[in-house]
């Protein structure tokens, strides 16, 4: 059998059996009461289901501010999981999306390491070795928390960036400042490095400059906007604060 010609089907099967594989672990934990984070589990699977009937995005077993905007952690792709939650309304449906976030990460690996070394083979290789990492299984089967999208978008930005797909590394940007607000952070420092010619000798300076773009207009929009943003900086809720009531105080023209 000619390898390279079934990369793409062996990859997707490896993918397909992976996802299936962790799904059933899930469900299994779940069944047993041995769910890494229940209470986090617990929460999501409220907020969702209160937005799927209409209600504000809370938990009573939140013990932090709620609302989309007003939870101390910040996750825009809640708003896209609602609709395919809404089709199953069930946790085990937010299971099943974290192990296949987590199994879908290694098509964009596998497209690096083809890229790499200009062979399909190798790729198939570099996907197959994130399935079959530890780390990746225990991401996988970790319950569910939106920052699992973080992976996925991550090895996508970075593919998009090598291979100069630009699509590619703006989805995975995006999906990155869904994930959660830390991304704030991240993706500037990663678009300097790029920007300053750090990795790969300075070749994707242009995709550099534009992710660190992203990333700052992100990190000053929840500056600006996001009441406990950044966490555990109170001077900058102070600064936060005095601006909103100098505001309030300035005669509209």
């Amino acid at each position: 059998m000619n390898i390279e010609r079934y990369s793409k089907p062996l990859l997707l099967g490896m993918i397909a059996t992976a996802w299936i594989l962790w799904g059933l672990e899930q469900e299994a934990a779940l069944a047993s009461h041995r769910s890494m984070w229940s209470q986090d589990l617990a929460f999501f699977h409220q907020i969702l289901f209160h937005a799927s009937q209409g209600d504000a995005w809370t938990s009573p077993i939140l013990l932090e501010p709620t609302g989309f905007f007003s939870m101390v952690h910040f996750h825009p792709i809640l708003a896209l999981i609602l609709p395919i939650y809404m089709l199953v309304p069930s946790v085990s449906t937010l299971l099943w999306i974290n192990a296949g976030a987590v199994a879908a990460t290694a098509w964009p690996l596998a497209k690096i390491g083809e890229k790499a070394s200009g062979s399909s083979i190798f790729g198939l290789a570099a996907g197959a070795a994130w399935l079959v990492w530890m780390p990746t299984r225990s991401a996988a089967i970790a319950d569910f928390r939106p920052m699992v999208f973080l992976i996925p978008a991550l090895a996508w930005m970075v593919w998009g960036v090598f291979a100069q797909k630009r699509a590619a590394w703006i989805a995975g940007a995006i999906v990155c400042c869904a994930a959660r607000e830390e991304s704030a952070y991240l993706l500037p420092a990663i678009g300097l490095l790029l920007a300053i010619g750090l990795p790969l000798g300075g070749k994707r300076r242009f995709e550099g400059l534009w992710i660190l773009g992203i990333g700052v207009f992100w990190l000053g929009f929840l500056l600006l906007f996001k009441d406990n943003f950044p966490l555990n900086f109170p001077r900058i809720h102070l600064l936060k604060t005095s601006l909103a009531e100098f505001f309030k105080t300035v005669p509209l023209m």
